[in-house]
């Protein structure tokens, strides 16, 4: 019967595998990581377990091994959970929970003055994750990890700021983004007026190129 199950997690290993090999090589996803790889860590070690008991059995060697091998895994990996656990708590459990975004001078001042939309960010998800408000992300050279697939972004930007009396765009420093236009692309395509500057980031107002800035100051020093 052990057989039987070996034969099943070792066909959905590799099946799997070649599936997210497959898919990866025609979709532009992330890198391959953990988060694409976590099914595959409890049948593996399951296997594992089995090779190794199956070859100490065959050895004639004792359960003892078995035990130390376990034990010896456990200690090594055991450490780096803790490690894990221990940064966790002291910079948050990451992501949007991080510490450098609950600490976010930008984020801090939006969610007591909220801006009226459109607003756009080279990180949307963070501005409406983290002050609720309706947030659309900036222009896109080209689609997520894909090069070679060119956007309309930024024409429909600029027709949609020539419709509306007001926009602003959330700029964060930290933020690193290829496939996003960048400050100095944008800002030769429509005005932007700074109207606040924080450690982590800036707001802009945005305008039509055709209009005058009315306050603040134009800037493209930002990349």
């Amino acid at each position: 019967a052990w057989r039987n199950q070996v034969l099943v997690l070792s066909t959905y290993v590799v099946a799997y595998l070649g599936v997210l090999l497959a898919v990866t090589s025609l979709v532009a996803l992330d890198r391959m990581g953990s988060r694409f790889l976590a099914p595959l860590y409890v049948p593996s070690i399951v296997l594992l377990l089995i090779a190794m008991d199956d070859t100490l059995y065959a050895r004639r060697t004792t359960n003892t091994a078995v035990v130390v091998v376990v034990l010896i895994w456990c200690f090594v990996f055991g450490r780096y959970a803790v490690r894990n656990v221990l940064a966790m708590h002291v910079d948050g459990a990451g992501g949007y929970s991080s510490q450098s975004w609950e600490t976010s001078e930008t984020i801090a001042h939006l969610r007591v003055a909220p801006l009226s939309p459109p607003v756009y960010s080279n990180d949307a998800y963070a501005v409406n994750i983290l002050t609720g408000m309706s947030t659309r992300p900036s222009p896109r050279r080209y689609m997520f990890n894909s090069r070679q697939t060119p956007t309309d972004d930024l024409g429909r930007f600029t027709t949609a700021m020539d419709t509306t009396a007001s926009a602003h765009l959330v700029w964060f420093d930290g933020v690193k983004r290829d496939y996003l236009y960048p400050i100095g692309d944008l800002q030769k395509h429509v005005l932007l007026v700074v109207e606040s500057r924080f450690a982590d980031g800036t707001i802009y107002e945005v305008k039509p190129c055709s209009q005058p800035a009315l306050h603040g100051q134009v800037t493209g020093e930002r990349q």
